[in-house]
């Protein structure tokens, strides 16, 4: 299985950390158009596949085109909201950066897979699926807001977060939940 990152800030090199832990996947290919900040990272995840021992081919580019037979792409590129500055906030200066990879990456990847993490993730996810016309597009919003929601009350109850269950619906916004020190 080939897996694309698009997006190698905070939450893509994360991505790509898991990712490298999972041995049904053969390439792992990561852009950012940062210079050089995919073959930095690119570089710590073979060092990583190195101690586990699965091989694993990682790529690493400055452009989108350079993608190609991708099973499945994570769209995680994007301006990131400004401190006190809401995630709607960002859809115009996100959706002129999404229209460009969806235009980009679809047509070099015949059947692949999009979930889409910019923000404002629901906003931009219908909207890749609207540029690009591709079959199998999902938002990761609700998935993010479950698990930061069962790592607050893993921390607020002070158990094991494995013993926590609960879910999510509706939009990834601001206003989930609170975010502070554990009350007494």
């Amino acid at each position: 299985m080939h897996i694309a990152l698009i997006g190698v800030g905070r939450v893509g090199q994360a991505t790509a950390f898991i990712l490298t832990h999972e041995p049904y996947i053969d390439e792992l290919t990561l852009v950012d158009v940062a210079p050089k900040l995919a073959w930095v990272v690119a570089e710590e995840m073979r060092h990583a596949r190195a101690g586990i021992h699965f091989p694993m081919e990682v790529n690493a580019f400055e452009n989108v085109d350079e993608i190609s037979n991708a099973d499945i792409v994570v769209v995680m590129a994007g301006k990131p909201a400004p401190p006190g500055i809401g995630r709607r906030a960002l859809v115009g200066a996100n959706a002129k950066i999404i229209k460009g990879i969806a235009d980009a990456v679809v047509p070099r990847n015949p059947g692949a897979r999009y979930v889409i993490v910019t923000n404002p993730v629901d906003a931009i996810a219908t909207l890749f699926q609207k540029e690009s016309k591709a079959n199998y597009v999902i938002s990761s919003g609700c998935h993010r807001e479950t698990i930061r929601f069962r790592a607050e009350i893993s921390k607020q109850l002070r158990v094991p977060v494995n013993n926590v269950e609960g879910y999510v619906g509706g939009e990834h916004g601001e206003r989930l939940f609170f975010y502070g020190p554990p009350s007494r």
